[in-house]
């Protein structure tokens, strides 16, 4: 799930020809955003406001006109930091276990 303040990346910027849409700004395929606002379109989808975009067009319901999450993939994926995390801890440990024998053997 996404949160507000966490960075995101487009990873789909295509837009439907045949749409008449009011002249906004779209996000770029990769390109990186930061998330300002989240909520739940008429579609039943969720929609994210970016920081680095602000539309004054609004839907009927008062609300500025979002992007569609599923257009978006976290900069960081879920996992991968742990993961990371998991790995460099890892190797620390091999490292001085590898001095602490360096050290028995003198």
């Amino acid at each position: 799930m996404f949160r507000i303040g966490q960075k995101v990346i487009c990873v789909d910027d295509r837009l439907d020809p045949n749409r008449n849409l009011p002249p906004l700004v779209f996000p770029k395929k990769g390109t990186t955003y930061t998330i300002r606002g989240i909520y739940v379109a008429r579609t039943n989808e969720t929609a994210l406001l970016l920081e680095e975009i602000v539309n004054p067009y609004q839907t009927r319901d008062g609300q500025e006109i979002g992007f569609k999450s599923s257009r978006f993939r976290s900069l960081v994926e879920d996992g991968l930091i742990e993961e990371l995390l998991s790995r460099i801890i890892d190797e620390v440990k091999e490292e001085i276990l590898k001095e602490e024998l360096a050290g028995i053997t003198d």
